[in-house]
């Protein structure tokens, strides 16, 4: 058992998404910085650095943009070709309601509310890698399996309830019991 392609392509999303906003803002940064104030300073030293980062940045950001760009238009035509382009969207929208649902849980109480715990930092940390395909006949949900064994005791302890949550809010499809392979939980569902 495999993370589908579906699954790679919306981890990789997240990642090109913040690059490009990484990139964006040191742009943006870079070209309100008066060098004229800066230049008495260092004696020109400075600009030609501030040239060539706000080059880079511009590169950096419309690399991750073209590889963003491309990796989804791959996935979008295999859809319309194969199945349907909104399940990839609920796709989405379900992965990061899964990250919504599994960070604030903890028989009841809030994983949030002790920021400073390690468990809880790699809890979530685990939990925030998890990911939904959503295809026309099936579903696969895979969660990370966290490391230490406190945050692993925390997801075997919500593993029921996030297997009543998957089938909720995918009511039309049939829930399997999870199925642990290697570093990941899988969650298998055929359509009604």
């Amino acid at each position: 058992m495999k993370k589908t392609e579906t699954m790679k392509i919306i981890l990789l999303d997240k990642y090109l998404f913040v690059s490009m906003l990484f990139f964006s803002s040191v742009e943006l940064v870079l070209k309100n910085v008066h060098i004229e104030s800066l230049y008495s300073i260092l004696n020109g030293k400075l600009e030609l650095s501030i040239i060539v980062l706000r080059g880079l940045s511009v590169i950096g950001g419309v690399g991750c943009f073209l590889v963003f760009f491309l990796v989804n238009l791959f996935e979008l035509i295999q859809r319309f070709n194969g199945d349907k382009v909104s399940n990839f969207i609920y796709s989405i929208k379900e992965t990061f309601l899964l990250h919504r649902f599994l960070k604030k849980i903890d028989n009841g109480k809030q994983l949030m509310s002790d920021s400073n715990s390690v468990v809880t930092r790699v809890f979530n940390k685990a939990v925030n890698k998890s990911l939904i395909d959503i295809r026309e006949d099936s579903i696969t949900v895979y969660i990370k399996f966290p490391r230490q064994y406190q945050a692993q005791k925390i997801l075997s302890d919500v593993e029921e309830q996030l297997k009543e949550y998957i089938a909720n809010i995918d009511s039309d499809y049939y829930i399997s019991a999870p199925i642990r392979e290697r570093r990941g939980l899988f969650f298998f569902g055929k359509r009604r």
